[in-house]
């Protein structure tokens, strides 16, 4: 789309493409253009970004030209919009309303000091309205009108009507609105006070404009029917008074319109003021009634008869002072005004009344006015057009100077020759005397010659007068020049063969040439004028009518002009009468072509459609040349001249032309014979748009023969036209089936989709599968065709090898997505199945495609947190799939995922199903571990009574697995369940520490590595004394060393004593032996250690003797060192007995 550009008054000399063209008003013209040789014209507004994709459906420009509206329709989410973008020509700036209908309008509002520009514009139904902007304002003072109407409309509007059409009616100030169904609405254009709506027309409103003769709308509907709709003046304002009771509306309409209906109100609401001695108020209503109605002789008489109140004005001063105040006096109010005022010499107040249009002038009150103001006279003289009153005054005042001017101004000719014009209407021979009298009195030189041609012309005494100047006037005298002319231009006006009689006997030689040379002209006398004029302008005007002029004489004409003159003749010749004028032309064109350029004569030919002889020029040089322009021209004319079989071989054989610029020349010159069209447009791609055009002009035969015979591949290009021409389908079915299999299936199908009307490839379809066709879109165009129909559709997705899953899948998701599923699961296609089965909630079989996938990557995507429908798909893995499983590596693999993504719970339920319901899986050791393990992990709470009600885990790694979270109670559970002791044990002493329990078990267990297990954690807690117990009864002696020591540090020496005669019994130690001794020495238990001595040992005698020694235990010590024949140091025991005795 080009710019909308915006030409004032001058225009540009040559447009070579014209687009489009539009009268906004009587000086504005708009065009659109494609390219112009001139100076560029001013743009005015570019359309704006948000009508970038809209169409364009009409322009609107208000009465100053300072504002312009654009109406636009575009589509936006599958719906038409229609859009309105206002610009301000002063300031360069657009606004952007939803709208589908607009105009500009004058309104004056009360009190304003002139009309302010509005601006009108219908938007959309189900909420439609009409806005009122005041975009140019007439009173400064007042804030701008900016007002929505809301407009009404009937519950069968709510959908598909809107607003097609808005026009202002002037006259009525009304504003018409016109919707789609036919609906008329009516608005006063004031305010939007809405007073009339219904429906006008039964019909779909296709077209609507504003009727200018009737100040209406003239409305097309779709079946062709022209309505004009308009406004009865007579009967609107009692229909708004009496009708709608809205009297101020009826009354204001009546008023500013003049228009009749509601006298009564006026007349009733004026008297009744009047009555009431309320003056200024009746004098308000007066100056708004309508015409004459309450202003007139009527009126004025009873307001003269009125008594003045007390300190106020006559009433009918104030009556003339309140309607001057916002309006003016009527003829007869001024005249009776200026008769009051006159004897107050208050005429200065008159005149400045006058000079501001407040009173209507008239001759009467210019006959009062001019005995005391000849001047104020005047002037009312002139406003009331009285011209023979104002050329009389001027001429009484002394200013007949400006007598000429006054009548040139006025279009008033003073009759200053009043005697030959008295004698003129009875005899044309006695004014010819009398005017030779006054000739032969007073000569040429002191007489008006020119004033009395004219007075015998006025006439019709041409003969008369023609024969007195020739009689009286020297022909060759150039000083009556002026004369001559006169006398030649009134003959050629009235009697053009007297003139011609003139130049033939050539009497007459000096006259104004261009003057004459005109008249000739319009008087017919071409090879005259001819002869006569001199400038080529002229000279270019009269050979446009060659016809009446000699050949020769224009051939001569021809060699005296310059290449561009004569061009520019020629373009007359062709303009003038192109079939009458051809012969002259081939003529001239034969003799000067050489001079004048071939490229010019081209463009001449063709700017006139003279294609014949262009067809005969351009024959000769066409197959020689490399210039496009040349080869378009004879391509042109050859269609133009009827010369088709010649076409068609031009555009095949010839490829020196622009095939857009044919194509579109030969669309539109709609020529019988479309095979060179044909030609063109499969040859350079533009078969849609051939398709469409043979179509709409109703030539199926060529339709049918391009795809049969020329080009059966381009067969889809043609069938997706038809489809967006509105082609009906059996006629597209018998054209595929036709062509049959030779037409490309895939670009076919994707032709009919894009369209919504595969299902039309049907039976084409079904029978390309019957003959085998392997081709993967036909397959799937058929399993779109079924899914549509519900026609064995599942069948056919789960049997048919061939089909695209991925595009019957996205095809079906919309329809049922159960089929999407079965098309995303055949070929695997994750993504897409597992989004449509979340989608539609379709979890159960999104839970048994992950099962059977075991993709640990899908079920990882799957059950990611970030999944919002996880929880879903968990469900029915849980409740439908894997009880449905069969297969137990599916099992282990969904059981994986669960575990990689943190879904204990879940998975608790799972392996809970699983272990518990399903008899197959019911001693599987692997779930049973994983449903224990898991149950320690996310459920503490669980994992005793799948301890307990399980069997076949390991237990030893379960038991491990609860004391690692904690859980010894289970695992104590776990070892008891399974009899193992020694874990359990470690349980209890280790991890529960409770040594009443472990010391129970080990007792009714009774196993010696239980009681070790026991003894070493008493001896931990320093229970010596127990500890020792149950050592003993485990017969362990790995520990005697420890025992010995905290026993000793315990004191608990008899206790050790019996650990230790265990232990001496259970092997031969050293230091059991010597330990064995020292606690009998701690005891004083010397008889022991003697008995001891005296069997054999491997104590270290002599350790425990200095130890006894040490720890002053003389007597252990004295017999020890006895035993070792240590003489010496029993000799220090014996001294320190000795000396303990002394001391005791």
């Amino acid at each position: 789309m080009g710019s909308v550009i915006i030409f004032h008054r001058r225009y540009p000399r040559y447009i070579e493409t014209l687009v489009k063209l539009k009268f906004l008003s009587l000086h504005t013209v708009k065009l659109r253009v494609v390219n112009s040789p001139s100076a560029a014209p001013k743009k005015i507004v570019d359309r704006h970004s948000e009508l970038a994709a809209s169409q364009i459906i009409g322009y609107k420009i208000d009465p100053t030209e300072k504002w312009v509206a654009i109406l636009a329709l575009l589509q936006k989410n599958n719906e038409i919009v229609g859009k309105i973008q206002l610009f301000s020509i002063e300031k360069n700036a657009s606004q952007i309303i939803d709208g589908y209908a607009a105009s500009f309008y004058n309104y004056k509002f009360d009190g304003a000091s002139q009309a302010s520009v509005m601006f009108a514009f219908a938007q959309k139904f189900p909420s439609p309205r009409l806005g009122l902007i005041e975009v140019i304002k007439g009173d400064p003072a007042k804030q701008n009108v900016n007002t929505v109407i809301d407009i009404p409309i009937q519950p069968q509007q709510q959908q598909a009507d809107f607003m097609v059409g808005l026009v202002v009616s002037v006259k009525y100030e009304t504003i018409l609105l016109v919707s789609r169904m036919g609906y008329i609405y009516g608005f006063y254009s004031g305010d939007g006070t809405l007073f009339f709506q219904g429906r006008v027309i039964d019909d779909i409103v296709f077209l609507t404009a504003y009727n200018q003769s009737t100040d209406g709308v003239t409305v097309v509907g779709k079946k062709g029917v022209v309505t004009n709709i308009y406004i009865e003046g007579d009967k609107l304002v009692p229909f708004i008074c009496n009708g709608l009771k809205n009297v101020g509306l009826g009354c204001k309409i009546a008023a500013r319109c003049n228009l009749p209906g509601a006298d009564d109100i006026f007349v009733e609401r004026f008297n009744a003021l009047l009555n009431a001695g309320q003056i200024r108020e009746a004098a308000l209503i007066a100056a708004n009634s309508p015409g004459e109605l309450i202003r007139n002789a009527n009126t004025i008489n009873k307001l003269s008869q009125m008594q003045a109140q007390p300190g106020q004005n006559p009433p009918l001063f104030l009556y003339f002072a309140t309607i001057l105040e916002s309006s003016s006096l009527n003829a007869l109010e001024g005249f009776t005004l200026i008769q009051l005022l006159i004897p107050q010499n208050k005429l200065p107040a008159v005149e400045a009344w006058i000079v501001n249009d407040k009173i209507e002038c008239s001759e009467k009150a210019g006959d009062l006015v001019k005995p005391y103001d000849q001047r104020l006279a005047l002037m009312i003289y002139s406003k009331a057009h009285a011209t023979g009153k104002v050329v009389q005054s001027l001429a009484e005042m002394g200013q007949s100077d400006k007598i000429v001017a006054y009548c040139e101004r006025a279009g008033f000719s003073p009759d200053y020759l009043q005697i030959l014009q008295q004698i003129l209407p009875a005899s044309g021979e006695a004014a010819k005397a009398y005017a030779a009298s006054l000739i032969q009195q007073k000569g040429y030189d002191e007489l008006d010659m020119i004033s009395i041609i004219d007075l015998f012309a006025r006439y019709r005494y041409l003969k008369e007068i023609t024969a007195l100047i020739l009689d009286t006037l020297d022909g060759d005298n150039e000083q009556y020049a002026n004369i001559q002319t006169k006398v030649l231009e009134m003959n050629l006006i009235g009697a053009p063969q007297i003139a011609d009689t003139i130049f033939e006997n050539d009497m007459l030689k000096h006259f104004d040439h261009n003057r004459i040379g005109k008249l000739c002209e319009q008087a017919g006398l071409f090879k005259r004028a001819l002869q006569i004029f001199e400038q080529f302008d002229d000279i270019r005007r009269v050979l446009a009518h060659a016809s009446a002029i000699p050949p020769e004489l224009i051939i001569e004409s021809f060699r005296k002009l310059e290449p561009e003159q004569a061009i520019l003749v020629l373009q007359d010749l062709l303009r003038t009468n192109p079939r009458g004028n051809l012969q002259i032309i081939i003529k001239i064109l034969l003799e000067f072509h050489t001079g004048l350029g071939d490229d010019k004569v081209i463009d001449l030919l063709q700017k006139f459609d003279c294609w014949e002889g262009l067809f005969y020029f351009l024959s000769q040089i066409v197959n020689t040349t490399n210039d496009k322009m040349v080869v378009f021209k004879y391509i042109e004319a050859c269609a133009r001249s009827g010369q088709f079989q010649e076409l068609a071989r031009v555009v095949q054989e010839n490829d020196v032309y622009d095939p857009k610029e044919v194509k579109e020349f030969l669309k539109n010159a709609k020529i019988a014979d479309q095979i060179p069209f044909i030609i063109v447009c499969d040859k350079h791609g533009y078969v849609e748009e051939m398709t469409q055009y043979l179509y709409q002009n109703g030539n199926h035969r060529f339709i049918e023969a391009y795809v049969k015979k020329i080009n059966p591949m381009n067969t889809p290009k043609v069938v997706g036209a038809l489809l967006d021409c509105g082609c009906g389908e059996d006629y597209i079915q018998q054209l595929i089936n036709a062509v049959g299999g030779i037409c490309p299936a895939d670009e076919l199908i994707k032709t009919c989709e894009s369209r919504n009307r595969l299902i039309i490839l049907l039976p084409w379809l079904e029978q390309r599968l019957s003959e085998g066709s392997p081709d993967v879109s036909l397959h799937t165009a058929l399993a779109k065709v079924y899914v549509d129909q519900g026609k064995d559709a599942e069948k056919f997705l789960n049997n048919d090898m061939y089909y695209d899953s991925l595009i019957v899948g996205k095809y079906c998701e919309d329809r049922d997505p159960y089929l999407s599923y079965i098309c995303y699961k055949r070929k695997n296609l994750d993504d897409e199945l597992i989004d449509v089965t979340n989608r539609h909630n379709l979890f159960k079989y999104q839970a048994k495609y992950l099962v059977e996938r075991e993709d640990l990557d899908l079920w990882n995507k799957v059950l990611t947190e970030e999944n919002e429908h996880r929880k879903s798909v968990v469900e029915q893995v849980i409740h439908t799939a894997l009880p449905e499983c069969t297969d137990p590596n599916q099992i282990l693999k969904t059981v994986q995922a669960f575990l990689q993504n943190d879904l204990p719970n879940d998975l608790i339920d799972l392996l809970d199903k699983l272990v518990s319901q399903n008899p197959e899986y019911s001693t599987n050791p692997t779930l049973q571990k994983l449903l224990i393990q898991t149950s320690i992990k996310a459920a503490p709470n669980r994992v005793m009574d799948y301890i307990r009600k399980l069997n076949d885990y390991d237990p030893k790694e379960i038991g491990e697995s609860c004391i690692a979270d904690n859980l010894f109670e289970e695992a104590f559970e776990v070892y008891t369940k399974f009899d193992l002791q020694e874990e359990a044990m470690d349980v209890l002493l280790q991890h529960i520490k409770d040594l009443t329990r472990a010391k129970d078990f080990a007792d009714k267990a009774k196993k010696d590595i239980l009681y070790k297990k026991l003894g070493e954690a008493q001896l931990d807690e320093l229970k010596v004394k127990d500890a020792i117990i149950s050592l003993m009864k485990a017969k362990d002696i790995s520990l005697r060393s420890r025992v010995i020591d905290i026993a000793e540090s315990d004191g608990s020496y008899e206790d050790l004593i019996n650990y230790l005669l265990m232990c001496k019994e259970e092997t031969k130690d050293m230091m059991v032996e010597t330990e064995l001794l020292y606690c009998y020495a701690k005891l004083k238990k010397n008889d022991e250690i003697e008995n001891f001595l005296k069997t054999a040992n491997c104590a270290n005698l002599t350790s425990i003797a200095e130890r006894c020694y040490n720890e002053e235990l003389y007597g252990a010590a004295k017999i020890l060192y006895t035993s070792l024949n240590n003489y010496i140091k029993l000799a220090s025991c014996l001294l320190k007995l000795k000396f303990l005795s002394f001391i005791k």
